[in-house]
């Protein structure tokens, strides 16, 4: 009778693929993408490009047992199951849409207008990062779904992109940087909420882009 054990892998990290002529980048665009500054923006009214949720994953790999006990591989499966609540309720339809467009293969259910389930399997050599939703994570370990997945720009290339505009900022026009984060408590918050993430995470998204494995942070 076949027998099953099973694993729980996180997701490798998607390699960068940006083409900055296919749109126009936008440095707060890009920050409302960042997991660390969700609360942050949430705090001063503006809506992050994420929705706050968890995953379990699996790898079940079934076997049979040979008479001398041996475990003789029949095959492996990879199970997913994502649950993404308190999403904003003017972009619920359009996850729900993207998901049924994206992912025909996978069962969807909306429960209370509040909680948005996804789950699905695949055998695990058709398996890709590109099988399901994508999952980025803040340094304290939260999971969050972009809200829109086509658009979206790695972490690591992000935070790139937003400490190279700060610097060109505040090295060649130092003036308007020192008088905007003296009079605009809102951008120096949000400044310093960033750095701090950037000093403790930037290291390991580098990492695991370098090895193509996802690195946690032990705080």
């Amino acid at each position: 009778m076949p027998q099953y054990e099973t694993l729980h892998p996180y997701p490798s990290p998607n390699i960068i693929l940006l083409n900055p002529q296919a749109k126009n980048l936008n440095s707060l665009e890009i920050l409302k993408q960042l997991p660390d500054m969700y609360y942050s923006l949430r705090e001063i009214n503006i809506k992050p490009d994420l929705a706050r949720g968890s995953s379990n994953i699996e790898l079940i790999n079934y076997f049979n047992v040979g008479d001398l006990g041996e475990k003789i591989p029949l095959r492996k499966q990879i199970r997913y199951e994502f649950s993404i609540n308190q999403p904003f309720d003017d972009l619920m339809q359009d996850l729900i849409k993207y998901y049924e467009l994206h992912y025909p293969e996978a069962e969807i259910n909306l429960k209370h207008k509040e909680l948005l389930t996804f789950a699905g399997k695949f055998d695990a050599d058709q398996y890709s990062t590109t099988s399901s939703p994508r999952i980025v994570d803040s340094v304290s370990g939260e999971h969050f779904f972009p809200q829109n997945d086509d658009e979206y720009i790695p972490e690591s290339a992000s935070t790139m992109i937003i400490l190279f505009c700060l610097r060109m900022l505040s090295t060649y026009y130092p003036d308007i940087w020192m008088k905007t984060i003296d009079t605009n408590i809102a951008v120096s918050e949000l400044t310093d909420s960033l750095l701090n993430s950037v000093y403790r995470k930037f290291p390991n998204l580098i990492l695991d882009q370098m090895t193509s494995v996802k690195h946690f942070i032990h705080l």
